[in-house]
């Protein structure tokens, strides 16, 4: 049966595939619709009727425009370009105990990441035509992810006017405990930030279980321990936890989980990672750490394997400075990358890039600057096809370096996807785009390069069913509209 069910399945991709080459049809936006309000794209509508201005080069400022042949021709063209780098469409896999990847098994307690009717969803295109209509400086703001107080620095546990989020269109938020005084107050933060923003946001939250758990230690969910005090029950037990965790956040509304902590606690004297990590062993790190991937998928959040290339045999804390690996590199891929690797075969959605000076492989650069250490090696070696993500850059060991602005373009030249919390505050926020579009005219950055990323998130967006791809394209409308 699952033979067959893969066969019809197929058959139905090539089928849609073969309908959207041949279709035409136009929808088309108000031009009174400012840029930041991105409608939603039909699957069933990706060939429509004007040309789209290019890439980075929009003198429109209006929402998505879906349209001719020739516009859904350009983005299978764009798709083509960065298929390399591409997000995979597949559903997360599941985990055995043994490390194996198996097909998922539906059970009472899964909530699966993504549809099985999805599959057939030519997601990379459907990103490709959000991305052609977006303006360029909504394109560089979709590459962040903040905390509430950088688009508002208003009372942190209000919602801001949609002026506020619509002016700074990123990615996500990042939600801290001082986000978060009531289970009601939550849930209308979250909903009143879902309905201000103009494209469907990440909501992210670092729940890790035991100390560094916002939601359970301002809530009251479901106790869970560190981590470390599961190392000996099994990969069932690390399962059971991650689907906990994902259950419980996902009822407030979050999507995203900044877990597992995939560091492998193997210098006892370290104390930021520490009772955090999984285990004190390499190769059972990895078989936890793959079915954690497994729980949290079963429980539809998105999960992030943190900190690559490996904070658990260091002594510094990343939050004041960087810390040092002494680790050649053979010694890190018989070591530190075995749960990484574990966890990006169990279909890990994101990896998290660490403050670390790691000297054997770049002696010059923090693992998060390092294009040795972000494309060689994660991305190229690894194999990782996903969404990579900075650790927070206002956290002391990245400003040390680099700031603001300058911070995110090494970031990016690096490979990183996502940048996390680079600035704290609205001015700074829109500074660092100031700057990027300046590096992006003075050719330090391109658009492809830009393109290449908003194209892995726009895609995991659509998997985990964050931007909604079979409903009609309808423009919304907004008070500033003329703005």
């Amino acid at each position: 049966m699952a033979a067959l069910r893969r066969t019809l399945l197929l058959l139905c991709s090539l089928g849609l595939a073969a309908f959207l080459c041949a279709c035409g049809g136009a929808v088309k936006p108000s031009s009174a619709v400012p840029y930041h309000t991105l409608p939603v794209v039909s699957s069933a509508k990706l060939d429509t009727a004007a040309d789209p201005a290019p890439s980075g080069t929009s003198s429109d400022p209006a929402a998505l425009r879906p349209t001719s042949t020739e516009t859904a021709s350009a983005a299978r063209e764009t798709t083509t370009a960065v298929s390399s780098a591409a997000v995979q469409t597949d559903s997360p896999a599941s985990v055995s105990e043994s490390g194996e990847t198996t097909e998922t098994e539906e059970t009472e307690e899964s909530t699966p990441s993504a549809e099985a009717s999805s599959e057939t969803l030519p997601y990379k295109e459907i990103a490709a035509l959000y991305l052609a209509g977006m303006d360029e400086r909504a394109k560089l703001f979709q590459l962040m992810i903040v905390t509430p107080e950088a688009i508002c620095w208003d009372n942190p546990v209000m919602v801001p006017d949609n002026q506020e989020l619509s002016s700074k269109p990123v990615a996500g938020l990042l939600y801290q405990a001082k986000n978060m005084e009531s289970r009601q107050q939550l849930l209308k933060l979250v909903e009143g930030h879902q309905e201000a923003a103009p494209l469907p946001l990440f909501i992210c939250v670092d729940e890790e279980g035991g100390r560094v758990s916002r939601i359970m230690q301002t809530m009251g969910t479901t106790p869970i321990k560190n981590m470390f005090t599961y190392r000996g029950d099994g990969p069932e037990k690390a399962r059971k936890n991650a689907l906990t965790l994902a259950q419980d956040i996902r009822s407030f509304g979050f999507n995203v989980d900044f877990a597992p902590v995939t560091d492998v606690w193997s210098n006892p004297e370290n104390r930021v990672i520490g009772e955090r990590a999984y285990s004190d062993d390499f190769n059972k790190a990895s078989l936890l750490i793959a079915s954690a991937v497994n729980g949290f998928h079963q429980g539809g959040v998105i999960c992030t394997l943190k900190h690559f290339p490996g904070h658990g045999d260091t002594l510094e804390d990343s939050h004041d400075h960087a810390a040092l690996v002494q680790k050649s590199l053979e010694q890190l891929r018989k070591e530190e990358f075995l749960p990484f690797a574990a966890g990006i075969k169990a279909g890990a959605d994101m990896v998290m890039t660490g403050h670390l000076m790691v000297p054997d492989i770049d002696p010059d650069n923090l693992a998060t600057f390092s294009h040795k250490i972000v494309t060689d090696i994660l991305r190229e070696e690894m194999g990782f096809e996903g969404v990579i993500i900075t650790d927070a850059l206002e956290m002391g060991a990245a400003t040390s370096v680099s700031t603001g602005g300058e911070a995110c373009l090494k970031a990016l030249l690096a490979g990183n996807d996502l940048l996390l919390c680079p600035a704290g505050q609205p001015e700074n926020l829109t500074a660092c785009v100031d700057y990027l579009l300046e590096a992006i005219q003075n050719s330090q950055l391109s658009w492809e390069r830009v393109d290449e990323s908003l194209l892995r998130i726009l895609e995991l967006k659509l998997r985990y069913g964050i931007l909604e791809a079979e409903a009609e394209v309808v423009p919304e409308t907004s008070s500033d509209s003329t703005d």
